[in-house]
């Protein structure tokens, strides 16, 4: 009977060790989790940034009016046509058909060569507002398989606690049936 009583006590000391144990390991793992959420959020934050400003730049397309506007394209544009004009006025066409017809060809070819610059600088800057989205998809999809990975463990250490109660509550009944068996 005082074994019985013993083992039932030493059971009993046993579930409140692993229970306690168990809460120690959650604790660890949900510190854990939260630096490894707080390392990962600067990258979810520039990916996310990343993905709307692709969006927003996936939206409004390439725009080839825009062009025209920028600097560096009228500051060619005007100096070729000042040396071109000025070709033209030393070999005596300042205002010639052939002086007209150079310039307009100089515009066409400077617009299609800028064109291009200008669309492969856009996808340039595009892919790399996809590269980062894809970083910032990454770091997100980390910190989904983490709290995945702390739910398991904790699912674990639940059932962990489980089956040292019904180890305590067997030995309590295993106890009260060897009492009842001595007392009847």
């Amino acid at each position: 009977m005082l074994s019985d009583v013993l083992k039932l006590g030493g059971s009993y000391l046993q579930q409140r060790d692993t229970e306690s144990q168990n809460k120690q390991i959650l604790n660890q793992l949900r510190d854990a989790q939260g630096q490894m959420t707080s390392a990962l959020e600067p990258y979810q934050q520039q990916g996310l940034q990343a993905q709307t400003q692709l969006s927003n730049a996936l939206s409004a397309g390439f725009n080839p009016e825009d062009l025209t506007q920028d600097p560096g394209y009228q500051f060619q544009l005007e100096q070729g046509q000042q040396a071109l004009g000025r070709q033209m006025a030393a070999s005596g066409l300042g205002q010639s058909g052939a002086a007209l017809k150079a310039a307009q060809e100089y515009g066409q070819g400077l617009a299609g060569q800028t064109y291009n610059d200008a669309y492969n600088r856009w996808l340039n800057q595009n892919n790399q507002l996809s590269g980062l989205a894809n970083t910032g998809y990454g770091a997100a999809s980390d910190v989904a398989n983490i709290y995945g990975d702390l739910a398991g463990a904790q699912a674990q250490l639940t059932g962990s606690n489980q089956t040292s109660r019904n180890q305590t509550l067997a030995d309590v009944l295993a106890l009260g049936g060897n009492l009842a068996g001595r007392l009847f």
